[in-house]
């Protein structure tokens, strides 16, 4: 059983015979299936439909949009009519100005302020398009007319009116005029179109034309039903009844005529109360709560962050108040400190810097001794000649006392400006020079001998500036300590194995590096390692008796505290290299321990 309903809302009287001509097509075409209609009131439509659940709904385009907006029935589109005068399927239908041609109406302006009469408020092809027109206007479809009669049916009830004088225009759907005049229903003579439009439609008709009639399919209806009915619906021919079925009919003008006047699924536009706007906007006054709350929350969320982050400054300035205070009580401990480490280092370097020096002026007051008693001796037994070399030899002897003595006073006046904080005095200084300084120094506290076993390697033109003193005595510290180490290898070490070697060369454009190396077959990457670490030590540490850690490059804990000595060679070295912008490292390469300098180089002067 097959159950096709119809609307009560066509406007068009013949639209019922039509459409029941249709559904007896349908019958003989699917003689399987059983036929029942029913009509529907399309004030109670959706209650009934849900009640009597029919299969198939004959419904006008405006109920059709109706139910597409708010979704109110479960149905869907199957297909739409289209009658053989109109060009397309979506302009099928629309409205048209009927006047008395006594009357002396022409246009649609003069119709302003009349009477009208109308079939259904709600039907498209009657009041809706005509309302659209007159919008298009410009003026407001309420208020144009000084009446509207609306009627259930266009014909008779309306056609009548108009002729019995009770009205000045009547809205009538097109086409409709047409039929009852060709039909004899109605004396068209004296009856004509205002504001009427061509194309389109072979019909005369004064407004915009939208889609016809459309078959709905309920969703519980039969799946092979809803087949069968959309072929042989989309099969009948335009001949059999005048009429066609067309899919894919677009109602794009119908939703925007009814948008456009604010009826139908639109209807709540009108309403201005507070319900009405919410009911509009609901979507827009939810977002923007949302971003309301949003906000709110977000500054009591600020609010908290600038209490939490004023609370965590007020705590920093306060910690940053009590490291200021410990910071001043820990400089103050430390002036202390390096007030008592300034004497000890002014006391080690004194101590280490003079004794050479010192010992010196002892060999010479020694040689001052015997050659006054050699001399004597000479005098005696009137040896001329050893009398004149032994005064050359006493003269030599107290040249070489006042030498070191002015030495002596240079480096304790170089120690006094050193624990003064006073800036040297800066100069040229050739590295040949100062190396050739240090080497007859070292062949006056040493002996000629040891000097002799230092293979020099300089090369010309290499300068720096600096204190020609303080680079003499690191140079001097420097091989002190190579002698020292190559004079305790074992007793069977061949003289080339005890060599020590100096070595300066330029290795980039400014800079300079001077080598000293000496032999230590035993020297360990640990030992190597804490020369170092002593090199960029900020203290001065003074080795005694019970001091293990070594001192001098290549001797290790096993050292006696003669070899060890004060421990402040490498100490006073690493100051004169910082004080000259230099650095002091030390080198393990094969069995040879290098102690490497390097220098700024001096620009040469411009031309």
């Amino acid at each position: 059983m097959l159950t096709v309903a119809l609307l009560d809302t066509l406007i068009n009287p013949f639209d019922s015979f039509d459409l029941y001509r249709t559904i007896r097509h349908l019958e003989k075409a699917l003689p399987q299936y059983r036929w029942r209609t029913m009509t529907v009131s399309a004030a109670e439509a959706r209650e009934t439909i849900e009640r009597d659940r029919p299969d198939f709904l004959f419904a006008p385009s405006g109920f059709v949009v109706t139910v597409g907006v708010e979704q109110s029935i479960s149905a869907f589109r199957i297909a739409t009519r289209k009658t053989r005068l109109a060009d397309k399927a979506e302009a099928s239908v629309g409205s048209a100005f009927v006047v008395r041609t006594s009357d002396g109406f022409r246009t649609l302006e003069a119709l302003r302020g009349r009477a009208a009469g109308a079939s259904l408020p709600s039907g498209v092809e009657s009041w809706l398009a005509a309302a659209g027109e007159i919008a298009e206007t410009g003026a407001d479809p309420e208020r144009f007319f000084s009446r509207v009669d609306f009627r259930n049916n266009a014909y008779p009830d309306v056609i009548s009116s108009l002729l019995a004088g009770k009205i000045d225009v009547a809205v009538l759907p097109a086409c409709l005029l047409e039929t009852l005049v060709s039909q004899g229903l109605a004396d068209g003579s004296d009856l004509t179109v205002v504001h009427e439009k061509s194309g389109g439609l072979d019909c005369r008709h004064s407004t915009a034309l939208y889609p016809d009639v459309s078959l709905l399919a309920m969703v519980w209806a039969p799946e092979r039903a809803v087949r069968d009915v959309t072929v042989e619906l989309l099969s009948l021919a335009p001949s059999d009844d005048g009429f066609e079925w067309l899919t894919n009919v677009s109602f794009a003008s119908v939703r925007s005529l009814m948008y456009r006047l604010q009826v139908g699924p639109y209807a709540y536009l009108r309403d201005m109360s507070f319900s009405g706007i919410v009911s509009r906007w609901k979507k827009e006054i939810l977002a923007a709560l949302a971003l309301l709350l949003l906000l709110v929350a977000n500054e009591f969320r600020l609010q908290a962050l600038v209490r939490r982050r004023t609370q965590e400054l007020r705590d920093a300035a306060l910690e940053q108040r009590k490291t200021a205070e410990e910071a001043a009580k820990a400089r103050a401990r430390l002036a202390l400190f390096e007030r008592r480490s300034v004497a000890q280092q002014m006391s080690g370097m004194i101590a280490h810097e003079v004794n050479g020096p010192i010992g010196a002026v002892r060999t010479y007051g020694v040689v001052l001794k015997m050659a006054a008693v050699a001399l004597r001796k000479g005098r005696e037994t009137g040896d001329i000649e050893a009398v004149r070399r032994y005064e050359a030899a006493l003269e030599e002897a107290a040249s070489g006392i006042e030498h070191e003595a002015v030495r002596i006073a240079d480096i304790v006046a170089r120690v006094r400006a050193h624990a003064k904080h006073e800036a040297g005095r800066r100069e040229p200084c050739a590295i040949a020079t100062i190396v050739e300084k240090s080497l007859r120094v070292l062949g006056t506290e040493c002996g000629p001998e040891d000097a002799a076993c230092i293979d020099v390697t300089i090369e010309p033109g290499l300068t720096v500036s600096g204190d020609a003193l303080e680079l003499e005595i690191l140079v001097l510290n420097l091989l002190r300590n190579a002698l020292r180490v190559a004079g305790e290898l074992p007793a069977g070490t061949s003289e080339p194995e005890r060599r020590v070697s100096v070595r300066a060369r330029r290795v980039e454009t400014n800079t300079i590096r001077l080598e000293v190396a000496n032999p230590c077959p035993n020297l360990s990457d640990r030992l190597v390692e804490r020369l170092n670490r002593r090199t960029t030590e900020l203290s001065v540490e003074i080795c005694d008796e019970s001091d293990g850690a070594d001192t001098t490059a290549g001797s290790d804990a096993r050292a006696t505290p003669a070899q060890r000595g004060l421990g402040l060679g490498l100490s006073i070295c690493r100051g004169i290299a910082e004080s000259h912008c230099a650095a002091l490292r030390f080198e393990r390469r094969d069995d040879r321990v290098v102690a490497v300098v390097e220098f700024a180089a001096l620009r040469a002067p411009s031309p």
